[in-house]
């Protein structure tokens, strides 16, 4: 699955501002003082491959050690630009003309993305660091709390001063809860720094201000990027909620069941708090409650969940069987929210039921899960998460939810399902008519093994030392998970990991039968990340073992779903590797070919 939601956070974590086409001024190799144009022509971390405009070659460059700036740079400072000695004689007064058409198509590098040395937002921060967090029922109450463990943007933080009673929290780097380390001294009242736990251990103010000092001293040694933290306050609409109006919400505890809510408190333009009828008197300590704006993504006109034939659950005091909101809102002297307060959502776009992911258990957010899009209402979708069998339900632009292959590019352990589960057909179960009934797993989503067949030819771009150190096969498993390793594995016993993955990387929309699936590659000290087509059927698994050969200008037989531990049937050791070359890029052709039509 490539989704465009889920996609967008992990795209966010690894944009480090920099991106192939964009140019520099980057001074000369000889001359450290003369700046002439560059073209960027890849892109791995700090290290650049670029060109100078006019050049037939290009070159790595480390922007941490080199002198590069954005365009305009050199006329601002008063720098020479001119180009090197080789362009000038190539092209004379003609130079002017290419300089021009080039900065008429292209952009410039931001003085930021240069300032950062080109690290992504993910590398930025680190274990140490210092953020401020937001309470989550009151905008205006903060703690800090400190980096303990940065996964792919996904940040383990440590509430200062905590012992026991609060346990340690995960939320993505981009989450709007999150703020740099001097947030709230900055904005001053009504902002202020409260402990989150349910005693507040820093009350004394002799006790509030030794621990922020301490928190300040700390915070000089590794301080916070704060361009990556910055409230989006500024991207809220004014919404229109008043005290006492009566709404439904998806449960804040387990996210699977839709309950009666009342707009409890309202804090300024923006911000207003929601809460579970069941839970007005105890909110603040069962947290029963949603902070909210004018667009937030778990809130519902009244009726939302009958007309969208979803279960809801009745307030206790509510003794009837069937839940009327009419009735209700007399019972109570309440008035609903209408419908414009709710602002408008986009519907889901890029996901379709039956799709995976990888999803975080609402109950546990330690664990993420392979899951599946049980059902697509609004800008609202149904997971279940795999193996346990549970169901949540998410925004389409939650920072819980994950595209396939995440974990595994991050290093994180994912919970899978038992092969053997998943190959039983799942009991039919009866579902309301608007909610697309979840497919029957296929038998075609399942790969048997695919051998990597090291006395076969392996071509000029992998090492046969390394590919003998591969294991003897990979899978069986799930189809997408199997091929994907298959790739990764290719890729590291290559002599040049991420040019063979920049080889493969394909921009924009998949072919048909095919899918983008996310791989890495190390680069020095950096890692590089590009979407590479698979198949998406077992049926193809052949053809597309073939193509990958043809592709690295192997024998057929390297890397397939045939074990040819003996010898190869093509006798691919006893020819001439030229001829055997040819024939490869003719197949090469003859796939490509065959894919367009």
């Amino acid at each position: 699955m490539r989704s465009t939601d889920t996609e967008y956070w992990v795209e966010a974590s690894l944009n480090n501002g920099i991106k192939q086409g964009m140019l520099l001024e980057v001074c000369h190799k000889t001359n450290p003082d003369v700046y002439w144009l560059a073209e960027i022509t890849m892109v791995c971390g700090h290290l650049l491959r670029i060109k100078f405009i006019g050049a037939r070659e290009d070159f790595w460059c480390d922007i941490s050690s080199t002198k590069v700036h954005p365009l305009g740079w050199c006329g601002k400072y008063d720098e020479q630009v001119e180009p090197p000695d080789e362009i000038n004689e190539m092209y004379g007064d003609r130079i002017i003309d290419i300089m021009k058409e080039a900065l008429q198509d292209g952009s410039s590098v931001s003085i930021e993305a240069l300032n950062n040395k080109g690290l992504s937002p993910i590398d930025r921060v680190r274990a140490g660091m210092k953020v401020e967090v937001q309470n989550v029922i009151d905008p205006y109450r903060y703690w800090i709390a400190t980096v303990t463990e940065n996964t792919g943007g996904r940040l383990l933080l440590r509430y200062d001063g905590a012992g026991d009673d609060l346990p340690d929290t995960w939320l993505f780097f981009c989450n709007p809860r999150l703020s740099s380390f001097g947030y709230v001294t900055n904005k001053g009242s009504p902002w202020q720094f409260k402990y989150p736990g349910k005693v507040n251990k820093f009350s004394c103010k002799n006790k509030l201000s030794a621990q922020l000092r301490l928190c300040a001293e700390e915070s000089i040694k590794d301080p916070t990027p704060a361009d990556l933290f910055q409230p989006n306050q500024q991207l809220l609409e004014v919404h229109n909620f008043v005290t006492g109006m009566k709404l439904e919400a998806l449960d804040p505890h387990d996210m699977k069941s839709f309950r009666p809510a009342t707009v409890l408190k309202v804090f300024n333009n923006y911000h207003f708090l929601v809460v579970i009828d069941d839970h007005q008197e105890d909110y603040e300590d069962t947290k029963m409650a949603w902070l909210c704006d004018s667009l937030h993504p778990y809130i519902y006109p009244i009726g939302w969940t009958q007309k969208n034939e979803l279960p809801f659950k009745n307030p206790k005091i509510w003794k009837e069987e069937v839940f009327d909101w009419d009735e209700y809102l007399t019972m109570t002297s309440s008035v609903p929210a209408p419908e414009y307060c709710f602002g408008n959502k986009e519907p889901v776009k890029g996901m379709e039921v039956n799709m995976k992911l990888e999803a975080v258990n609402p109950l546990n957010h330690e664990e993420i899960h392979v899951a599946n899009i049980d059902a697509v209402v609004e800008h609202m979708i149904c997971v279940e998460l795999l193996p346990i069998g549970e169901k949540a339900w998410y925004s389409q632009k939650s920072d819980l939810l994950f595209p396939v292959g995440w974990c595994d590019s991050n290093n994180y352990e994912l919970h899978i399902p038992d092969p053997n589960q998943i190959r039983e057909s799942p009991k039919p179960v009866s579902r309301p008519k608007i909610i697309e009934v979840v497919k029957q797993q296929s038998t075609e989503e399942w790969c048997d093994r695919i051998y990597f067949n090291y006395k076969c030819y392996a071509g000029p771009y992998i090492s046969r030392n390394k590919l003998s150190q591969l294991p003897k096969h990979v899978g069986p498993g799930p189809l997408s998970l199997v091929l994907k390793e298959v790739l990764n594995k290719i890729i590291s016993a290559s002599y040049k990991p991420a040019k063979l993955l920049k080889d493969w990387e394909t921009e924009g929309p998949p072919e048909e039968g095919m899918r983008l699936e996310m791989l890495k590659a190390k680069l020095k000290t950096s890692t590089y990340h590009a979407y590479v087509p698979i198949t998406t059927s077992a049926a193809g698994v052949c053809a597309f073992c073939r193509a990958v050969c043809a592709r690295l200008q192997a024998c057929p037989g390297l890397v397939g779903p045939r074990d040819r531990a003996a010898a190869c049937p093509d006798a691919c050791q006893t020819r001439d590797k030229a001829s055997f070359r040819e024939c490869l890029m003719l197949l090469l052709c003859y796939c490509r070919r065959k894919n367009e039509h």
